[in-house]
């Protein structure tokens, strides 16, 4: 499991983001993909429209399976929930440092790492290594599975994630921060100041007043 530890300063600052993350929901797709699991609520309409797609077609995810796991963490690097949009997202990943990818491949001598590769590919190893062609396979493949699994059905996911935003705003408003917390998800559970969620890792993050505190609606 994995269990968020919320200072007061932390609950003052929680929001529900505005949008759905483009990077993550790549990312997820992908985890579905392998037959894995996501953290997260029930599952949503535009979720059952990809299974669909996807028995129509044959997406190519490329290298991507190398770094997304069937369930525990995904690499921070595919989570850039400050980007506007897939293009700015692709940006920030092409731009992390080798230090950084190794460091969230788990694959860096050094702790506080968050991947959970434990059989890393040859590829995830030279790009942590700093690789120019391994970091080029990463950036090509993102963009052609986003473009060619993910973004035709954007506009649905996009939907979706606005009416989820809606009924979280409005818990919100309702019963303040702890009935949003409450609400999230069935497989959700919240005892304050502690959100727990179901997974195969067990991981305890402590949120600070900058982290930890935007809750993203998705397909998932």
């Amino acid at each position: 499991m994995i269990r968020l530890h919320f200072t007061d300063a932390a609950l003052c600052r929680v929001t529900v983001a505005q949008a759905p993350d483009t990077l993550l929901e790549t990312a997820l797709s992908v985890r579905r993909l392998r037959g894995g699991t996501a953290t997260g609520g029930p599952t949503r309409p535009a979720l059952s429209q990809w299974h669909k797609a996807m028995q129509e077609t044959r997406p190519r995810p490329g290298v991507l399976l190398d770094l997304v796991p069937r369930n525990g963490f995904l690499p921070d690097f595919l989570q850039q929930p400050t980007a506007r949009d897939f293009a700015t997202a692709l940006d920030l990943v092409t731009a992390t440092s080798a230090e950084q990818l190794a460091l969230d491949l788990g694959l860096a001598d050094t702790p506080g790492w968050n991947g959970s590769l434990e059989q890393p590919s040859r590829w995830a190893q030279e790009l942590a290594n700093g690789s120019p062609a391994a970091r080029r396979a990463l950036q090509r493949d993102l963009q052609a599975y986003f473009t060619s699994t993910v973004a035709p059905l954007w506009p649905r996911v996009r939907a979706d994630a606005m009416a989820d935003r809606a009924v979280r705003a409005e818990m919100l408003l309702r019963g303040g921060v702890d009935a949003l917390l409450t609400t999230l998800s069935p497989t959700w559970s919240w005892q304050a100041p502690v959100l727990t969620l179901p997974s195969t890792s067990r991981h305890d993050t402590h949120c600070a007043a900058a982290d930890c505190c935007s809750y993203r609606p998705g397909s998932r």
